[in-house]
């Protein structure tokens, strides 16, 4: 985990801070066969597990998402160059944590993928900014955006969330250019190069709700972004054909679960037309809005 900050551009959510700054988590597949040395990891930070708990089972005490650990390798005996991958983008729902979404990261690096998955303040649920000696700050979420409803009404709110997720993320591909974080990230590797991202570099993207509503548009519009699968999110409302390849998973439902289709999901039925290139739509029976992120595995351990 690193914090970023950018120099360049305000936070358009506190205007008394003088940069905009952002989390992230960089997953990184290593070869077992190169791996020398593994270390545990929590699966959350301190404050964000008692803000989980208390989201997710009522009670910031719980000790549910405190006592979660992982295994993960600290030392290899290879060199490794990252200009030979190209990450993927995972972006959370609005109201969440990126660290609810560690499993399913892991499991797309397992393929030999590195994923990228960041914290946008203010819109996430919590984010802890990694403390220093002297600080450990804390933002909790402001606007007025929830993980268990649709993007209704496409207001300023959610234009001024979705351009905000953007800079964000176009201002981490740009950070991960220079050797300089991944050092800080991974201390006992040793890195030969870092990514190497051109204009023309193919990427692939996968968001759950916001998140989600942030990857169709990034492939519709930025043609870095050739694929995307959106995780149970809206559509941004598309005035213009696009030739990306786009996923769609939506969910059934039945009873108190409400279904979130391409025939319910807000623009949906408009876009569809729109897109010229690979695009399907699956669905999940039954599926509640936060049955794409680790939760129902997190509720099984729990």
């Amino acid at each position: 985990h690193i914090a970023l900050y950018d120099n360049d551009r305000l936070d358009p959510y506190d205007f008394n801070t003088a940069q905009r700054a952002v989390m992230m988590t960089l997953h990184l597949p290593i070869n077992a066969t190169h791996c020398n040395d593994s270390c545990s990891f929590d699966y959350m930070p301190p404050e964000t597990a008692k803000v989980a708990n208390k989201q997710f089972f009522g009670n910031e005490s719980a000790g549910i998402f405190e006592s979660i650990h992982g295994e993960q390798c600290c030392g290899s005996n290879t060199t490794i160059d990252l200009s030979q991958y190209t990450p993927v983008i995972f972006e959370p729902d609005v109201g969440t944590s990126r660290h609810l979404y560690t499993a399913m990261a892991r499991e797309i690096v397992s393929q030999g993928h590195p994923v990228i998955v960041i914290d946008h303040p203010s819109d996430s649920l919590v984010v802890e900014f990694s403390p220093t000696p002297d600080t450990h700050t804390v933002v909790h979420q402001t606007i007025k955006l929830s993980p268990y409803e649709p993007l209704r009404p496409w207001n300023t709110t959610v234009t001024e969330a979705l351009t905000t997720r953007i800079a964000d993320i176009n201002f981490v591909l740009h950070e991960l250019l220079t050797l300089r974080h991944l050092n800080d990230l991974f201390p006992s590797l040793t890195f030969t190069h870092p990514f190497s991202l051109t204009p023309s570099t193919p990427l692939g993207i996968i968001g759950h709700g916001l998140g989600g509503t942030v990857a169709t548009y990034l492939s519709a519009t930025d043609p870095r972004f050739t694929i995307s699968i959106n995780l149970s999110g809206a559509s941004p409302p598309l005035t213009s054909p696009t030739t990306s390849q786009i996923l769609f998973f939506g969910r059934t439902g039945t009873g108190s679960t409400t279904p979130f289709t391409r025939d319910h999901a807000p623009h949906w039925l408009t876009t569809w037309p729109l897109l010229r290139g690979k695009a399907s739509e699956l669905d999940m029976l039954n599926a509640g809005a936060l049955q794409f992120s680790d939760l129902p595995l997190v509720a099984e351990l729990a």
